[in-house]
C-alpha cells in the first residue's frame, strides 16, 4: 500500500514535509481563476506531477493532488456526490453515442470552479496507483491471484471462480451500504499499459511512472510510485485506484465552456 503524492513522486513522511511540498506549490503556482471569494492556482512539475490549491482570503481550503494526463474518457451528468458534498463528483461514463459504459466517483480538479452541474464532456482521467500489480500481458494476468474476485481460487458451491477481465473497471467507491455514507473516489483498475515512462520531481528527488492504459471506461493516466519496476506496453496493471478528472472542456480561467447533461 502506498500514499496517493508517492505515485506521484512527492511522497512525504509527516505534516512538515507536506507543508514544504504545499509551500513550494504556492509559490510556483499559476492562477486558474476566482469563484465565490475561492481562488484556485496549480502548480505542475515538469514531470507532470500536478497540485490544484483553493485559497479562500489567503487561507489554504484544499488541494487536488493530480498529473498533467490527457482526455481519454467523456463524462455526462457530473454532480456533488451528495447534498453538501463538494470534494467527491460523481457521473456516467459515456461512449460517443451518449451510452453509458460504467458509472463511477472522482475528484475534480477544477471543483472550486464549478459553476454548472450537470457536467458533460472529455475528460482526463488520473488513476492514482495505491495498490496496484504489474503482470507481464494478459494471459499472465489471468493466471494469477490478481484477476480473481476476492483472491479465492474456489468458491464454496464449487463452481469455477470469477475472474476479472484484464480491461475491466469496477467503481468501488459506490458500492456504500452504511447510511450517510459518501461514495468515495476509488475503483479496481485492469488494463492494459500501451505506453510508460519513468519521471523524476524536481522538488523531492523522486521517481513516479506514468502509464497510458486502456480499460473499460477508455483510456486513463495510471501513475504509480517509483519502487514499482518496469513498466512496459502490453503489460496488464491491476489493483486500486484513487480517481482525478480533469474537465477539458472547462476553461482555466474559471469561465469554462459548461455543457449541462
Amino acid at each position: 500500500m502506498t500514499s496517493h503524492l508517492a505515485c506521484l513522486g512527492l511522497g512525504v513522511e509527516d505534516g512538515r514535509g507536506l507543508e514544504r511540498v504545499v509551500q513550494h506549490g504556492l509559490a510556483h503556482a499559476q492562477a486558474w481563476g476566482t469563484r465565490d471569494g475561492t481562488s484556485v492556482v496549480s502548480w505542475q512539475d515538469g514531470s507532470g506531477a500536478r497540485l490544484v490549491l483553493a485559497l479562500r482570503e489567503g487561507t489554504l481550503v484544499d488541494v487536488v493532488p493530480s498529473f498533467a494526463g490527457t482526455p481519454g474518457v467523456l463524462l455526462a451528468g457530473l454532480t456533488p456526490a451528495g447534498p453538501g458534498t463538494a470534494d467527491v463528483h460523481v457521473a456516467d461514463v459515456v461512449d460517443t453515442a451518449g451510452s453509458v459504459l460504467t458509472r463511477c466517483a472522482v475528484h475534480v480538479e477544477q471543483r472550486a470552479l464549478l459553476d454548472a452541474v450537470p457536467w458533460a464532456g472529455p475528460a482526463a482521467l488520473v488513476a492514482l496507483g495505491f495498490d496496484v500489480t504489474v503482470h507481464a500481458d494478459a494471459g499472465a494476468f489471468d493466471g494469477d491471484p490478481a484477476s480473481l474476485l476476492g483472491g479465492a481460487a474456489e468458491r464454496a458451491d464449487g463452481r469455477a471462480p470469477v475472474r476479472f477481465g484484464p480491461e475491466s473497471f469496477v467503481p468501488t467507491g459506490l458500492f456504500t451500504d452504511a447510511p450517510g455514507t459518501a461514495p468515495a473516489p476509488v475503483a479496481l483498475l485492469h488494463g492494459t499499459v500501451l505506453r510508460a515512462s519513468r519521471r523524476r520531481v524536481a522538488l523531492t528527488g523522486q521517481e513516479f511512472v506514468a502509464a497510458r492504459v486502456r480499460t473499460a471506461p477508455g483510456e486513463v493516466d495510471l501513475c504509480l510510485p517509483g519502487d514499482v519496476g518496469e513498466v512496459r506496453p502490453g503489460n496488464v496493471v491491476a489493483g486500486g485506484v484513487m480517481l482525478v478528472a480533469r474537465l477539458a472542456d472547462m476553461a482555466a480561467d474559471g469561465r469554462g465552456r459548461h455543457r449541462r447533461a
